[in-house]
């Protein structure tokens, strides 16, 4: 820097009061307002001396964050003329303690050891109070003291004892200070004290700001509001001054996200101003870092100061001047070495900003930088806790299914067993044609629920395997399935609720006119399920509304219910599985079988639920493609019954299956042998032909799989239909032997039986 950028080559004029300097920004308001009346205006240079030496342009000013005495000592040696400025203090004890060193060019060259000692100098200097009492400025001369060079001294009064001593020394062989040199030494020595004053109150400013700001962010772990508080408390000392805080997203691509946004705030009513509707619509959400004009900023971590928005090549800074914004400064959120994000300042005044608003704004991004490092490192632990605590709830889950899986697979046989002779002689009753018609119907209803309820241990039982795909399926008339729902669930919503006060209705509007593939055991499971749900949620009564409706695409079912209605937290976690709101009354398994159904099926379940407005629950269900529904019918198609007689073993342990079996293929016309111990039975193959073997899965002894071998080796021509208590667990374990022809899960209807037998006659012909 040279003296001509801080000094003017205009003579003095008048008194020689007025020096060559011109509007010192960053002092007072009293101390730019005597210096303006002393010092001449029309000096040359543009630059107000603090806008030099407190530029960003100059080297070394943002890392050094010189402080303004610093500056005005400087000041003082270019402005006089001075080789050489020492500012000490003295104390009552006759201590000297240097504050401030400066040397002019020529004079750091020079060697001062001709001189006398400074500290002397300064003490002796301090006992003649120069310029405690008149103000004026004092020469060697007049101190008495004899130097080799040129002295100008001046005082300040610290305290009683304590004084400021100001030493201007020029080199011997130039000229003498003059008065214009004594009169910019007095007016920069008082602003020195101002700004000592204004320093202090700074101080304070800045330690009641990161107070304020440290003990939120101590007391609020949420990032966003932490960063809001801050920069509302930063927009206070800023007027004028929008404060916006970008974060560092490292992900690819690597971008500044706008975090937080202050208030543009006026200097007069310190409020929100009107005449600037910029907040976050106002500015992009997110730059990207390769191409930002903020890339130095975070890459190499320096202060970025620009002038005119307006003028910068920059196209994102000259967008930013459009808005308003005269100046912009950008400071790094540095936590330790890593850059984790930017503090921009937009000012709408051309005068930019004080060294005090910058240092104020760097003392606030120090505190900022580790703190959003702290609150984004609490903020992920946070979410691996949840993901943590989410993991093992899922493993938990897993256990339970685990658990639920084995006990249903130790229920199915026995359970299974017993429903099939409860199956087999409801059909065989229902084929009585002396049967009188209400006693019919009881029956056919009696055995629709056991059937379901075989349906239900299978489906717990293959829980975990959601992926089984759809089993048994059939062309269904939704309508007439929920006419069939409703009156097998009558004796829930309407008799039981009675008795216990309630008054439910149910209310059909059915205008479903196509057909679904599905399976009519697991469709009543689900609107079974929904309607008990609806009359759980209204323990004051209510009304339970079923509409059904079909589209070109899908045919749609919803259940509503006037009732308690669900939460959001309630509704978002309503399909997984175990989660429940009845406690010891439910297992948090219905719904979630319900959605399993539902998504086996093609379709979707969703829920519309608000508290204390009830809740609409929502089937959509694929209407079949013509190829998919052609198929189905050829599946299901009913095969031409085949007149013959077949000789027919059975083994079952257990006395009611196999009673129903006998029972049963006598029905069909064929004549069974049945054994309940299999080592039986394979001896009575020895004495007498047979065309067919049907043995249970699960026996003592041996079991359906080494039966099915040992028929094989005795003779291969023999098929053997193996029935299982298990449901489809054969299927998915050991490949059964090859003579096996067909494996039925019980309980097995007489229909079923019927069928099978009859595919097997016309694959033998």
């Amino acid at each position: 820097m040279t003296r001509e950028q801080l000094t003017a080559t205009d003579s003095c004029q008048g008194n020689g009061e007025e020096a060559a300097i011109t509007n010192l920004q960053g002092c007072t308001a009293s101390a730019r307002s005597v210096l303006n009346q002393c010092c001449s205006t029309n000096s040359g240079s543009e630059k107000t001396v603090w806008r030099c030496l407190t530029s960003p342009e100059v080297p070394g000013f943002c890392a050094e964050r010189a402080s303004l005495p610093d500056c005005l000592v400087e000041l003082m040696c270019l402005a006089t003329e001075s080789d050489q400025v020492i500012v000490a203090s003295t104390n009552s004890e006759g201590r000297v303690q240097e504050q401030v060193r400066c040397f002019s060019h020529d004079g750091a060259a020079y060697s001062w050891d001709d001189w006398p000692d400074w500290q002397e100098l300064v003490l002796r200097i301090a006992q003649q109070q120069i310029g405690s009492g008149s103000g004026k400025a004092c020469s060697a001369a007049e101190l008495g003291v004899s130097l080799p060079g040129s002295l100008l001294a001046f005082t300040l009064d610290l305290s009683r004892q304590d004084r400021l001593v100001f030493s201007l020394l020029r080199l011997p062989g130039r000229p003498a200070f003059t008065a214009k040199e004594a009169a910019i030494l007095i007016r920069l020595a008082k602003l020195w004290q101002e700004t000592s004053d204004l320093d202090e109150n700074q101080l304070f400013v800045q330690v009641r700001l990161l107070t304020q700001v440290a003990q939120y962010a101590g007391s609020q772990k949420d990032l966003q509001r932490t960063l809001q508080f801050a920069l509302r408390e930063l927009s206070r000392y800023l007027p004028g001054t929008l404060a916006t805080i970008w974060t560092l997203q490292t992900a690819p691509p690597a971008r500044l996200q706008l975090a937080a946004c202050g208030d543009l705030l006026t200097s007069a009513s310190k409020k929100r101003s009107d005449s600037f509707w910029l907040r976050w619509q106002s500015l992009p959400t997110e730059l990207a870092l390769e191409n930002t004009a903020l890339a130095p900023v975070v890459n190499e971590r320096r202060i970025l100061y620009v002038d005119n928005l307006s003028a910068h090549s920059s196209t994102e800074l000259q967008n930013w001047g459009k808005l308003g914004f005269a100046v912009g400064v950008a400071l790094p959120l540095l936590a330790g070495s890593e850059t984790v994000g930017v503090l921009v300042l937009l000012s709408t005044r051309t005068a930019g900003f004080t060294r005090v608003q910058i240092q104020l704004a760097h003392t606030v991004a120090d505190l900022l930088g580790p703190m959003i490092h702290s609150l984004q490192l609490t903020e992920r632990l946070r979410q691996a806790y949840e993901q943590l605590q989410k993991l093992q709830q899922q493993l938990v889950n897993a256990e339970k299914m685990r658990a639920l899986g084995e006990m249903a697979s130790g229920m199915a046989h026995d359970f299974n067993n017993a429903l099939c002779g409860t199956l087999g002689f409801l059909e065989l009753a229902l084929k009585d044609p002396q049967l009188p018609t209400h006693i019919g119907e009881v029956l056919r209803m009696a055995h629709t629920c056991a059937l379901d309820a075989a349906s239900t241990v299978r489906r717990v039982q293959d829980f975990t395997r959601w992926d089984r795909g759809l089993q048994a399926a059939e062309l269904l008339l939704v309508n007439d399935l929920v006419r069939q729902v409703v009156e097998l669930t009558r004796p829930r919503w309407h008799n039981a609720a009675r008795a216990s006060g309630q008054s439910i209705e149910v209310q059909l509007d059915l205008q479903a006119q196509h057909p679904v593939l599905a399976n009519a055991t697991e469709l009543r499971e689900v609107l079974t399920n929904l309607i008990f749900n609806a009359v759980d949620a209204m323990p004051q009564g209510g009304r339970i509304t079923i509409a059904t409706a079909s589209d070109a695409q899908a045919v749609t079912i919803r259940v509503s219910d006037t009732g308690l209605g669900m939460s959001p937290e309630v509704r978002q976690r309503l399909f997984e599985p175990f989660f429940t709101t009845k406690k010891e009354r439910g297992t948090g398994l219905g719904l979630s079988i319900s959605y399993a159904i539902i998504k086996r099926h093609g379709g979707e379940i969703t829920v519309e639920s608000e508290p204390g407005r009830g809740s609409t629950f929502t089937i959509r269900l694929p209407l079949p493609r013509e190829v998919s529904v052609q198929a189905n019918r050829d599946a299901f198609r009913p095969v031409p019954a085949v007149s013959q007689t077949m000789r027919v073993l059975v083994v079952d342990d257990e006395p009611h299956v196999l009673t129903f079996l006998r029972q049963c293929l006598l029905h069909l016309g064929h004549s069974p042998d049945a054994f309940s111990d299999a080592e039986q039975a394979l001896a009575q193959l020895e004495r007498k032909h047979y065309d067919l073997v049907i043995t249970d899965f699960g026996m003592p002894k041996l079991n359906g799989q080494q039966v099915a071998e040992l028929v094989s080796r005795h003779n291969p021509d023999i098929p053997v239909i193996l029935l299982t208590g298990w449901g489809e667990q054969v299927q998915h374990g050991k490949a059964p032997s090859s003579n096996i022809c067909h494996v039925l899960a019980k309980p097995i209807t007489i229909e079923q039986l019927k069928q099978t037998l009859l595919h097997l006659q016309q694959n033998r012909k």
